[in-house]
């Protein structure tokens, strides 16, 4: 199975590049709180500051040397941090995200300490809200005016 195949690991510099085209991936702009198209000069500054940052972890997925996604994980005030996960297209539809996120999860132990992991979900983006309810997020939270959903991982 896939899944078996996926291969983590922290961001470098030659990844940027990966990133910044999924960023910019139509169904990522679609379901991401900034709708507007990102420029490469933009992505950079934003990867920049983050690669090396004890208050960020990036990380990469690879299937074969092929990206197949990766997770933003940004430590806030309360040393929690605040999960964002990106598939590529290609990947898609294929039922995998709730084991990419289950790997992911696994790995933050690896690379960091926490006290709760949060997710915050657009509420029409249904496919990511049931991958982190299937990976025992809760819902702490409906934020009504920004239409998104805050989940909790302890």
């Amino acid at each position: 199975m896939i899944i078996n195949q996926i291969k983590i690991t922290r961001a470098t510099i030659d990844d940027m590049l990966d990133l910044f085209e999924l960023a910019n991936d139509p169904e990522v702009r679609k379901n991401s709180f900034n709708q507007e198209k990102i420029d490469l000069e933009t992505h950079k500054k934003w990867f920049n500051n983050r690669v090396d940052n004890d208050d960020f972890l990036l990380l990469v997925a690879r299937v074969e040397n092929n990206f197949f996604g990766h997770a933003i994980f940004e430590k806030n005030l309360q040393d929690e941090f605040i999960i964002s996960i990106y598939i590529n297209q290609i990947f898609r539809g294929r039922g995998l995200g709730k084991n990419f996120l289950k790997i992911l999860l696994k790995e933050i132990f690896l690379f960091k300490r926490y006290k709760k992991i949060i997710a915050k979900i657009k509420f029409q983006n249904i496919a990511s809200l049931k991958i982190f309810l299937d990976n025992d997020f809760k819902i702490i939270n409906y934020e009504k005016e920004n239409n998104f959903f805050v989940l909790s991982y302890e």
